[in-house]
């Protein structure tokens, strides 16, 4: 026991010295002095255990780039219009609503992921312009596609015990998608 005292003392002081204190030889030395096997307030006191480790899970999203400063995201239609009769036209008129999309994995949250690329996934941008058809066949359908930036990136997930790191895995690439309020692609 009177072993672990000293060697708890010496960290303890080379914690003092390193956080810029100062500590007498004195005190240094009276540790031993107090150190009694036969006191029950000492020992209780010297069989003191730390806090057992917990396990810690961090996410962080790495190497954002854009992918595409003017991509037609075909996946998300914000408008459609019928032909109805032969040879007509159809307008797919302003203030239509686009979305920001955030692609995840790795068990990283879709807040945690918008967070960190500095984007807010699931708002609405109203598009604030039109298109008009060609003259088109009836029955053909003409559709709007929100426009803007694709970002890519990549996911790392480190899951620590203590500090032994029981995972460390990158996934990706993932991508998000801002809608440009001026531009939409119509088809």
């Amino acid at each position: 026991m009177k072993t672990i005292n000293k060697a708890l003392a010496g960290i303890s002081i080379l914690a003092c010295v390193l956080a810029g204190g100062a500590i007498s030889p004195a005190s240094a030395l009276d540790i031993d002095s107090h150190d009694s096997s036969n006191s029950k307030e000492n020992s209780d006191s010297s069989t003191q255990q730390l806090p057992p480790p917990r396990t810690v899970e961090v996410w962080q999203v790495q190497n954002k780039a854009v992918a595409n400063r003017n991509w037609k995201n075909l996946g998300q239609q914000i408008a459609l219009c019928a032909i109805g009769t032969a040879n007509s036209t159809c307008t797919i008129t302003r203030g239509k609503q686009a979305t920001v999309t955030v692609q995840t994995g790795l068990g990283m949250s879709t807040s945690a992921a918008s967070a960190q690329l500095g984007l807010s996934a699931g708002s609405a941008v109203t598009v604030s312009v039109a298109c008009t058809s060609p003259p088109l066949p009836a029955g053909r359908i003409y559709r709007a596609y929100a426009v803007g930036t694709r970002y890519s990136y990549n996911i790392r997930y480190v899951r620590t015990f203590g500090f032994v790191v029981q995972a460390d895995q990158t996934g990706g690439p993932y991508y998000a998608f801002t809608p440009d309020s001026s531009s939409i692609y119509c088809v």
